[in-house]
């Protein structure tokens, strides 16, 4: 049997997060278990297992008389009604605790997440169970559900069998509609620290009587990222040498991805195209997940910016802005939307770069030659003009100060977020001075769009019209997209009071906020020209 399920926790004392262990041992001495629970936080962090451990626990013959008090009498729980914590596995309990009884029923609420299926919910639940006292529903990923199926548990909720306990797990709380977290008792899951795993660790290296070093499982618990599962997934696998070492973790673990994206970065910096496409090949052949890997690559990039700024110790690779640019142009990417083979945005993300550094050459970015043939660098107030224009040429603009004007968006099916078909024009006035909740209202929804319209500067607003100043082409182009103006438009129809029209204006980075940001080398730098300069 895998480690992470023959070590999974089987008591509320042996829950391994201190703040939930403890706030579900108050519950069971206070005899007070509501029927709606709600248990929110990250992957791999023991929601499952207290929702099994509450089955095992209510349907524990030790626990009947304070259960029955608890759930099916009509007056207040007595004083001293507790319920104890588990400490005998009985065959009821065994089959509870492996997922395997169905006193204790999952649900993948992403799978199941419409209206029929909470309705098949309400008629499963009526029915006693068959073996035990108490059913617990758990509904995995409930912020998957749908509106109208929210709406449908609700009642649920609300009012539900005595004989039923409700636990809904979610790793997006935020997701969770109002109405419904409102009805439930909410527990908190975090993120373990490095000591909590190291301690599950060692316990599980004790039982199995295999040696380890200390540093391999320090490197173990850096690795899982607060993730109890991940870690033991990797424990198990450099366990299988016969002593968990620095090197069987190397061997398993993603200390392997670390070198790959020094190697990648590295080879993006010389502009070797040929060496990213063969990286990029490697991790496809090793399968390694896609996300994950565009992750890493933006861990580096950021450790790399916080070295530059001495945040952090160490020695930068590169130069910060570097840093900077490489950053925002990973972030760009939407990784959500369906990609003919693995890692190939970011692949292509990157030759991109490579071919834009390129075009400029050596000395289109602000250098250069003497008569003597040697490079200096020209004053780079009088030329930063002559340098935007460069990029904005390699970048396919052909006119800094052009301006593109996209108009509300028509009414499309009944079912789609698009504007209404009336065309009442609203106050831009008014989104100017709300442009700040304007983006945090869109950050709620889609956090790429947000990021795009901080890097834009709204200029004015008019009757229906706002008008929105952008430095970039690639900026300007991804403001336009219909995804991003479909969810602006419904944002804006509440906060201007009817439809606005965005008017977005390319335009020429202003030279004043370039001399206000120095780089780690004193030069005056914007991020544009990195293209240009720093991936020389």
């Amino acid at each position: 049997m895998a480690w992470n399920r023959k070590y999974r926790p089987s008591s509320i004392s042996g829950l391994h997060l201190v703040e939930v262990r403890n706030q579900l041992e108050t519950l069971i001495l206070q005899g007070s278990i509501p029927q709606a629970l709600l248990f929110a936080g990250p992957k791999g962090t023991g929601k499952t297992s207290a929702a099994r451990i509450l089955g095992a626990l209510l349907n524990d013959p030790e626990n009947l008389e304070p259960v029955k008090s608890i759930f099916f009498s009509k007056k207040k729980t007595k004083k001293g009604s507790s319920l104890q914590d588990i400490k005998t596995i009985t065959p009821l309990a065994e089959k509870i605790l492996s997922g395997d009884s169905y006193v204790v029923q999952e649900m993948d609420a992403a799978s199941n997440r419409g209206i029929d299926d909470i309705r098949a919910l309400k008629e499963r639940i009526m029915l006693p169970p068959q073996e035990g006292v108490i059913t617990v529903y758990i509904l995995d990923e409930a912020h998957m559900l749908t509106t109208e199926a929210f709406n449908a548990l609700l009642k649920l909720l609300e009012e539900p069998p005595e004989h039923v306990l409700f636990v809904l797990a979610t790793t997006a709380l935020h997701k969770i509609p109002a109405t419904i977290s409102s009805r439930c008792h909410v527990v908190q899951f975090r993120q373990a620290t490095n000591e909590e795993i190291l301690a599950a660790l060692k316990s599980i290296l004790e039982k199995e009587k295999i040696a380890y070093d200390t540093e391999a499982l320090g490197e173990i618990a850096h690795q899982a990222d607060g993730s109890f599962r991940d870690a033991i997934k990797l424990l198990e696998l450099a366990a299988s040498t016969g002593k968990v070492t620095l090197e069987s973790v190397e061997k398993f673990s993603g200390i392997q991805i670390i070198h790959d994206v020094e190697e990648l970065i590295t080879a993006v910096i010389a502009k070797d195209s040929p060496a990213v496409s063969a990286i990029f090949s490697r991790l496809r052949q090793r399968n390694v997940d896609s996300k994950h890997f565009h992750r890493q690559v933006a861990a580096y990039l950021h450790q790399q910016l916080l070295k530059s700024f001495q945040l952090v110790e160490g020695k930068p690779t590169f130069k910060e802005t570097a840093a900077r640019f490489l950053l925002s142009e990973i972030s760009s990417l939407d990784l959500s939307l369906p990609s003919p083979l693995p890692h190939l945005p970011l692949e292509l993300k990157f030759l991109e770069i490579i071919e834009r550094a390129k075009k400029n050459g050596p000395n289109k970015g602000g250098v250069e030659k003497s008569h003597n043939n040697s490079p200096k660098k020209s004053n780079n107030n009088a030329n930063f003009s002559n340098k935007a224009k460069v990029i904005a040429e390699d970048m396919g603009v052909t006119s800094l100060k052009s301006s593109r004007k996209f108009p509300p968006i028509d009414q499309g099916e009944p079912d789609t977020l698009r504007q209404p078909t009336h065309h009442r024009p609203g106050d831009g006035k008014a989104l100017i001075n709300n442009w700040e909740h304007f983006i945090d209202l869109v950050n709620q929804e889609n956090s790429t769009f947000a990021a795009l319209l901080r890097s834009a500067e709204p200029v004015s607003g008019d009757t229906g019209e706002i008008k929105l100043r952008v430095y970039y082409k690639f900026h300007a182009e991804q403001l336009a997209h219909s995804r991003f103006m479909e969810l602006a438009a419904r944002h804006m129809e509440t906060l201007c009071n009817g439809q606005v029209a965005i008017d977005i204006i390319l335009t020429e980075p202003r030279t004043d906020k370039v001399q206000n940001a120095p780089d780690s080398s004193g030069l005056n730098e914007d991020l544009a020209q990195v293209a240009s300069e720093t991936l020389m």
